[in-house]
């Protein structure tokens, strides 16, 4: 899209540059995303006056848009854009895949999804991947994943079928 254009252009410091003409855009635009981040500050601070909640929504979207504009950017790179702060996560992954094991990461993050798949194909950390996205209750496929080339499949969720039969068949087949 033209995220992608405008980072192919003029860089990550450039897009984030943009959000400070998109954001506030959104907050007066987008009055339910206002409403329900309102509600949330309310419950979770209390103490805040009306227009520390305010700041604090527009902060609140400004750091949504970076990530959606770090996932375009990670989804555009051939190598990673961001470190883990827990490495010992990574070496966790390589370990078991090493020793011939298979592993299920389950995330439910905004935006963690299909940076997770990235990282594990751009380090080789595995040729088989098998996922299930659950966002907004739609399943989306990202270029991270190449469901037949590498062997990796993404696992459709139509909201009927539970993904965890799909999950115990790729198990008996000794998949993961």
């Amino acid at each position: 899209g033209i995220m992608a254009i405008l980072i192919r252009l003029g860089g990550m410091k450039f897009a984030y540059g943009l959000l400070s003409l998109i954001v506030p855009y959104f907050y007066i635009f987008s009055p339910k995303a206002r409403r329900a981040a309102a509600e949330y500050w309310k419950i979770r601070s209390p103490q805040m006056s009306f227009w520390q909640r305010q700041w604090r929504i527009i902060n609140q979207f400004y750091i949504f848009a970076q990530i959606l504009v770090d996932r375009v950017a990670q989804g555009l790179a051939k190598a990673p854009l961001f470190v883990s702060s827990r490495q010992g996560n990574i070496e966790a992954v390589r370990s078991s895949l090493e020793h011939g094991r298979g592993l299920i990461l389950v995330g439910a993050h905004f935006g963690g999804w299909d940076i997770a798949a990235a990282m594990i194909k751009i380090r080789n950390l595995g040729r088989r991947l098998h996922m299930v996205v659950f966002e907004g209750g739609a399943v989306y496929q990202h270029s991270a994943v190449n469901s037949e080339d590498e062997g990796s499949k993404i696992l459709w969720q139509n909201g009927k079928d539970l993904p965890i039969f799909q999950f115990k068949e790729i198990l008996a087949r000794g998949e993961i």
